[in-house]
Formats: C-alpha cells, sequence, structure tokens
C-alpha cells in the first residue's frame, strides 16, 4: 500500500524476504491508520442510526409522524402535475388506554407491533403508512378508490378479529379524505 510519503510515509506490506518484518515507523502507521479508519466507521453507523431515528417509529419499525408529514408533502406538490389519485386514511385504534390500563403498557406495545404487522401485510407497497401518536396511524394510499380503501382496511379490521392478540380482539376506527388536486389542499 503506497501512501503519500511527504504525508505520511511508505508502508510495506508486501514483503517477501524472510526476517525482515514491519519496522517501528510501519507499525505506527498502520495503527494511525487502523484509527482513523475505526473514526470514519464510527461515523458511518452514527450517521446511520441517526437517520433511522429520525424517520423510523422506534416501537413499530414504521415511519414516524416526521417522515410522513414530508412524504405527503411531496406528494400534494407533485399531485396538480401528475394524474395520481391520492387518499389519505386516518386510524385509531378503539379503546387502547383499557388495553394500557389492564394489561400494561408492555402488553400495550406489543398490542401496537401486531397491529402493524397485520397492517403490513395488508396494505401493499405502492402505499405508505405511519404511526403518527399513540394508537393513530394514517395511510397514503395512490391511484386507489374510496371503496377499495374500505375493502382493505374491512379486512384487516375481519383479520384482525379472527387472529386475536393475546385474547385481545384489537380493533379500529377510521376516516378516508380522497385528496382533491383541484382544490388547494394542505396537509392540515
Amino acid at each position: 500500500v503506497y501512501i503519500d510519503e511527504k504525508l505520511l510515509g511508505v508502508i510495506n506490506v508486501d514483503n517477501v524476504q524472510e526476517y525482515n518484518g514491519f519496522s517501528k515507523s510501519d507499525i505506527e502507521m498502520m495503527n494511525y491508520i487502523k484509527n482513523e479508519l475505526q473514526l470514519v466507521l464510527k461515523n458511518f453507523i452514527i450517521k446511520d442510526k441517526l437517520s433511522y431515528m429520525a424517520n423510523f417509529d422506534e416501537l413499530t419499525g414504521i415511519y414516524n409522524r416526521r417522515r410522513f408529514k414530508n412524504i405527503l408533502a411531496n406528494e400534494l406538490n407533485s399531485i396538480g402535475k401528475t394524474q395520481k389519485k391520492l387518499c389519505l386514511a386516518i386510524i385509531d385504534i378503539d379503546d387502547f388506554k383499557k388495553i394500557n390500563d389492564f394489561y400494561g403498557h408492555n402488553v400495550g406495545d406489543r398490542a401496537l407491533q401486531f397491529f402493524t404487522h397485520i397492517m403490513d401485510v395488508n396494505i401493499d407497497e405502492q402505499n405508505t403508512y405511519a404511526r403518527m401518536s399513540g394508537d393513530e396511524f394514517v395511510v397514503l394510499f395512490r391511484n386507489c378508490e374510496v371503496q377499495k380503501i374500505r375493502e382493505v382496511l374491512e379486512g384487516i379490521r375481519y383479520k384482525l378479529s379472527k387472529e386475536p392478540f393475546n385474547d385481545i380482539r384489537i380493533s379500529f376506527s377510521y376516516g378516508i379524505c380522497e385528496i382533491d388536486k383541484s382544490k388547494d389542499m394542505t396537509m392540515d
């Protein structure tokens, strides 16, 4: 490996001569390079972790409110330029406070993870969903009719009724908003 002599010097890492190992200077240089590489790798890992934390909900692993708002803002900006049809579904788990109060917050957390899993299996990849807060979720449906969205959400509700979590039947309420590109709609 050759590194500019003026900056660091030369390190011989390919030695075919017997009894001619690395010099003290070579070892110091390799330790310097090793330390620099460790810093670069640590910074990369920290940056990657911070990026994940900024965009994903820690508990459920799906998009968080911040990331969803960015996605929705981009969609609203481009809706006038495209022929895309967008609908927004707001979801609230029914009586979630009772689950936390009766079974404890750990079970409540696992119930949210179970609910997210059911959503993940039933909402296709072209659509985006996120946890807004607590037991509130949102789904942005692209190129989908309101009736089809109702069918998807009712299908999720049906699966939840047939697959209770720890003998707890999870249900939810929802509302659907069709985003009309002819109106100047904001995220609010």
